[in-house]
């Protein structure tokens, strides 16, 4: 939690030191007020009353400035904090696998990114305003009150045991709570996410009233164990108000036998002493609702730092020996170039040059007798494609080795099982099967949106395990079937998933002239030396050099090249439209590409959800393209289009296409046939269909007047 704040200890140090400011006006008030009825009242003294009075309004004037300033630097320090840890748990969140977004479900993730972040912002803000002034108050007033008279302190020390016991008992109660119910507001937020989600089917199936009782249900749990907690709080005040009305009685004899018998003690010093006794008692009770949500703020914590101390599952596997099997997989992509120079302690890094790749330093020439056997490579530079056999990074080959597969909740139960294929660059391969035998499931391999449990699925010659996140699904565009759109307009949808999505802005960023100083300084930087030649003058060279320089830098050349960013960016959308024969009900719309989609798409039909998606797929011009049963609700003219489309513009692109539908997959080059989680059988249409009963029972069900269903 330091590593947060540390950031912003200068506002977390100039908040206590306003609050002293505040505190001042607190802790002399009382003693003024004590001197004006002394000194002032009592003598009749009026010059006394008027000056105490003008210093008790100056200090009330600067004691509330300091107080704001110090709300404002507090505010800032706990909502900065807050602001980071967010960013951070999204972030983080991002990375997650599927699985362990399932494990810690939505809802919960949801009320830890906002109330339980809020409750740490809570205990921020208290901890740099709220504490210190507990603390400051009650040193303070303990002293202030000793110098009263030590009698008066004697009252609070008796009364301080009486306090602490009941303040310690509450919390020890109150605390195992709210870790309770933040567990039970992740489950209202989980009913009401999914609730949202699926409004759409409650409604169809009139379950409105089933799932009102289950909220209910769930609602009414947090209210319960809301209120259990705050029974137990309610006892706290009206105990300890008792205790401080005892005291002040206390304080009332003392005041008053001691001004009856000896006059040591002033009227004025008594009201002083009562004043300050309920700034000491109620410091502890707010001490208590401090430590209230210190608690609460605690179970908050250590539910955040759950997320963010919980590891992606999908890691780039660590290096394998050079000499084993598959050597082309000893690839690791998560390390820096600085860890790749260095070897990371392992001395300098094993993959020479562009003369010598793959050639590993010799101890003599590392300077060390022991050095790594390990190959170190990056994929995406010339270095590491070429050690890899990737020419120009693009390949687009994918082979299934044995590969088995479970979900990680239900390991006994495998969903694939010794699957075993290569798909060459160009190919177009087509899996069909029943509903439930893991075609799904095999395609997300691919993108490595979860890891095999046995065998390897390999990109290019390298396991996806070795790849980075960021590597690996640059390469791979993916269609699912359920169609994820967002709130923006059509055409960025449709750019949302490639680099061209924020390469106009940051073209118009890079090429926007600069002013002022800056300007200067660059262009004297850059100007062309004007050295004089023979005759005196310039040269013709500099002369042409900085003309040169001055074209390149003027306005009007930034202004044309942010331009034609933009048409050709405009192009690659519309050009990705078409292909996903989607431009013809785009430009029926008001706004055409500038058309907004509403949450969820659900402005659009499903086709039209579906070509959008297919456009964004793609417009990223991938090395492999998946379609995930993408075109089911497409008509089989609009589907034919599509894959002519795909086929012409997309020839040396990879394809992999899930379906259901026979006229899908007629036209690939290869269909794999599963059942049960196996491959029974793989060949063109024409050879399953004479050899394969599963394929001819398939196609017997699309039977159409005797005829499988063809392209018109």
């Amino acid at each position: 939690m330091l590593k947060y704040l540390k950031k912003y200890w200068f506002y977390c140090l100039l908040a206590p030191l306003f609050m002293l400011g505040e505190l001042a006006m607190d802790l002399f008030q009382p003693d003024m007020m004590a001197t004006i009825v002394d000194d002032g009242v009592l003598s009749g003294n009026l010059n006394v009353i008027i000056t105490q009075g003008i210093y008790m309004v100056l200090l009330v004037i600067f004691g509330g400035t300091c107080g704001v300033l110090c709300g404002v630097f507090a505010n800032i320090a706990a909502q900065q904090f807050g602001n980071d840890i967010r960013k951070d748990l999204f972030a983080h969140i991002m990375d997650f696998s599927f699985e362990q977004t399932d494990h810690f479900t939505t809802g919960s993730l949801v009320t830890r990114i906002t109330n339980d972040v809020t409750q740490v912002e809570q205990m921020v803000m208290m901890s740099v305003r709220s504490l210190v002034r507990c603390v400051v108050m009650f040193v303070g007033g303990i002293i202030m009150l000793y110098r009263q008279s030590p009698r008066f302190a004697a009252v609070a020390v008796c009364a301080l045991p009486f306090v602490t016991v009941i303040v310690v008992v509450t919390l020890k109660k109150v605390s195992p709570l709210y870790t309770v119910i933040q567990k039970k507001l992740d489950r209202v937020n989980s009913i009401m996410q999914e609730n949202i989600a699926g409004a759409r089917v409650v409604k169809a199936y009139v379950k409105e009233d089933d799932e009102l009782k289950n909220f209910s249900g769930a609602n009414d749990s947090l209210c319960d164990t809301n209120l259990r907690a705050q029974t137990i709080l309610a006892f706290m005040s009206p105990l300890v108000n008792i205790i401080l009305n005892v005291c002040v009685v206390g304080v009332l004899y003392v005041g008053g036998y001691t001004v009856q018998h000896n006059g040591s003690i002033t009227p004025g010093q008594t009201m002083a002493a009562l004043t300050y006794l309920s700034l000491i008692l109620m410091r502890i009770v707010f001490f208590a609702n401090i430590f209230q949500t210190f608690t609460r703020a605690s179970a908050s914590w250590k539910r955040i730092k759950e997320v963010l101390d919980t590891e992606c599952a999908q890691k780039v596997r660590t290096t394998i020996p050079m000499g084993e099997k598959n050597d082309t997989a000893n690839v690791r992509t998560d390390r820096t170039p600085a860890e790749i120079e260095t070897g990371n302690g392992r001395g300098k890094d094993a993959v020479d040059s562009e003369e010598g790749h793959g050639k590993e330093k010799s101890p003599a020439d590392a300077g060390t007798k022991d050095r790594t056997d390990r190959t170190v490579v990056e994929i995406g530079t010339k270095t590491g494609n070429e050690s890899l056999g990737i020419k120009d990074g693009k390949k687009g080959e994918i082979e299934f080795r044995n590969v088995n597969f479970a979900f990680p909740d239900a390991p006994e139960n495998p969903v694939l099982k010794d699957i075993s294929f290569t798909v060459k660059r160009g190919e177009t391969v087509a899996i069909i099967g029943s509903t439930g035998c893991g075609k799904s499931s095999l395609v997300q391999l691919i993108p490595r949106f979860y890891d095999v449990t046995g065998g390897a699925v390999l990109v290019d010659g390298v396991d996806v395990r070795d790849y980075s996140m960021q590597a690996l699904r640059d390469k791979v565009g993916i269609v699912q079937q359920k169609t994820e759109l967002f709130s923006r307009s059509i055409r960025e949808n449709i750019l949302w998933g490639s680099e061209e999505a924020g390469l106009s802005m940051e073209k118009s960023q890079e090429e926007r002239p600069s002013t002022g100083k800056e300007t200067k300084e660059q262009d004297s930087a850059e100007k062309p030396s004007k050295e004089p030649n023979s005759t005196g003058k310039p040269s013709k060279e500099a002369n042409s050099a900085e003309k040169s320089s001055k074209e390149q830098n003027s306005p009007e050349k930034s202004t044309k090249n942010q331009n034609l960013t933009e048409v050709l960016i405009e192009e690659k959308v519309r050009r990705a439209a078409r292909i996903a024969q989607a431009e013809d009900f785009i430009l029926r719309t008001p706004d055409g590409y500038d058309t907004q989609v509403t949450e969820g798409g659900h402005s659009l039909s499903g086709g039209q959800k579906q070509r959008i998606s297919i456009a964004r797929a793609v417009m990223r011009e991938p090395e492999i393209l998946i379609f995930d049963d993408s075109g089911s609700a497409l008509d089989l003219k609009t589907e034919a289009a599509l894959y002519a489309a795909l086929y012409k513009d997309f020839a040396d692109t990879t394809r992999i296409i899930v379906a259901q539908r026979i006229f899908s997959v007629k036209q690939a080059d290869r269909i794999l046939v599963l059942d049960g989680g196996e491959i029974v059988a793989r060949g063109t249409h024409e050879e399953l269909l004479a050899t394969s009963p599963v394929y001819q029972e398939i196609c017997r069900s699309q039977l159409k007047k005797g005829e499988v269903v063809v392209d018109d």
